[in-house]
């Protein structure tokens, strides 16, 4: 994603019109909906508040060329310009930002730009073409899951299946939406390997590669539990986290080479290839990013130790291990979901993005000796400190890059304008945390 001669500083007020556009079309389309009388007109001037807020924000840029450029223009005894005509240039000026206004009024009864849908009827069709499915097959309920940010989670009830559970999850993937751009087809075979290997994941059953519902899809087994918090506010659950060190654990002893056969992609191992994603990283973080030293001293940091770690030790790792993915009946974890950016790493990748929610539970000591009693690998006290900046690192780049998307009108869905937006302030404040952590323990 790129917006054409964009800075830290210039960007930040289309990011901030994207947002502003992104709360208007959902109020206009999921909630106004709903509501009748005055309830109903408070939720339409709402609606046009955040587009004029919008619009002020960051105008379109030929209207502001012009306003800027009449402003420049003498006034007083030594006009070079009638004042009529300075009146009629103002005011051809200020009707072209009302017609701007008019058409983001009309954008919001169009299709978003990446509107989340999901075609049940033709999901019902689909399944009773199916051996598992047949021609007997009725879907009763087809329910949206909130979360899934690059993908669309459904909840699916059926009746009179050949061979199917009467609750059925499915992912799809979510065309021009997502800021990942990775799809559930290596999903599937990957989830296959992992389920077949006693990890708690759901049991796939269907994948669907191709479009015949608008995108590609899997169809999966519903896990027992539900979702409790987020990666900033996890479940208080000591009983979840350790069971989580155990199924790591299980992840990372299994052999890699069936899975690197399987297509699954390698992480950048040497330190060359490591280097090379940093400098990735600061290529976004000089385009996008919050302007913060703290940003360039970890990437610094990162740059002159990444040849400390062990490159022979791999694992599959599933790489957004948060609290989100993670299923609880009662204090129990039931399942790990979301496989997609699972790949071929470094072990300590998945503790250094569950570290700083995991030490909000149980002390860290606590879960690496859990850890290592289930069977993973004993790593040193450096990996772990220096995946657990990287894994900060990665994931603000990500949030950064999605603002920047949303900046350009590409993303107009509240679920991840919300998460980048929230996200951004709190992932530079956990840099900024574990960048003076890693400089007190290696001052060198």
């Amino acid at each position: 994603m790129d917006i054409p001669n964009a800075s830290p500083l210039t960007h930040e007020p289309l990011a901030a019109r994207g947002v502003l556009l992104s709360i208007a079309e959902f109020l206009h389309k999921s909630v106004a909906p709903q509501v009748q009388g005055e309830l109903a007109t408070r939720a339409a001037e709402c609606v046009a508040l955040l587009l004029r807020m919008g619009q002020e924000i960051a105008p379109a840029d030929a209207v502001t060329t012009a306003l800027q450029a009449l402003n420049a223009v003498p006034t007083g005894p030594d006009a070079l310009r009638p004042p009529i005509e300075l009146a009629r240039l103002e005011a051809a000026v200020l009707a072209a930002a009302d017609i701007d206004l008019e058409l983001a009024e009309r954008r919001l009864t169009e299709a978003g730009t990446a509107a989340r849908h999901f075609d049940a009827a033709g999901f019902e069709r689909y399944l009773q073409a199916q051996p598992r499915g047949g021609p007997g097959l009725r879907i009763t309920q087809v329910r949206q899951l909130a979360g899934g940010r690059s993908k669309i989670t459904i909840l699916a009830q059926q009746q009179g299946a050949v061979d199917l559970p009467a609750d059925l999850v499915v992912r799809q993937d979510w065309i021009g939406g997502g800021v990942q751009g990775t799809t559930v087809v290596s999903e599937y075979a990957l989830l296959k390997s992992v389920f077949a290997a006693g990890i708690k994941v759901p049991e796939p059953f269907l994948i669907e590669p191709s479009m015949v519902l608008g995108a590609p899809f899997l169809v999966v087994s519903r896990m027992a539990g539900r979702q409790q918090g987020g990666y900033f506010n996890p479940p208080h659950s000591e009983r979840m986290v350790l069971d989580l060190a155990e199924q790591l654990a299980r992840l990372h002893r299994l052999p890699v080479a069936a899975f690197v056969e399987a297509g699954v992609a390698p992480g950048a191992r040497t330190p060359h290839q490591m280097k090379a994603v940093l400098d990735g990283f600061r290529a976004v973080q000089s385009r996008y990013g919050v302007p913060a030293h703290c940003i360039g001293l970890a990437l610094g940091w990162l740059e002159r130790n990444c040849h400390r770690i062990d490159g022979g030790l791999e694992a599959l790792v599933h790489n957004d291990i948060g609290a989100h993915n993670l299923l609880m009946d009662g204090e129990g974890l039931t399942a790990i979901l979301d496989w997609e950016l699972a790949g071929i790493d470094h072990p300590a990748i998945d503790f250094g993005y569950a570290r700083e929610w995991i030490s909000q539970i149980v002390p860290w000591d606590r879960f690496m000796q859990r850890y290592q009693a289930a069977g993973g690998p004993e790593i040193d006290p450096l990996t772990q400190d220096f995946y657990t900046l990287w894994s900060a690192l990665r994931v603000y780049v990500l949030l950064i890059n999605a603002r920047a998307a949303i900046a350009m009108g590409l993303i107009r869905d509240m679920e991840v304008v919300h998460t980048a937006i929230d996200a951004i302030p709190r992932m530079v404040r956990r840099i900024s945390r574990e960048l003076c952590a890693v400089l007190e323990r290696y001052p060198a």
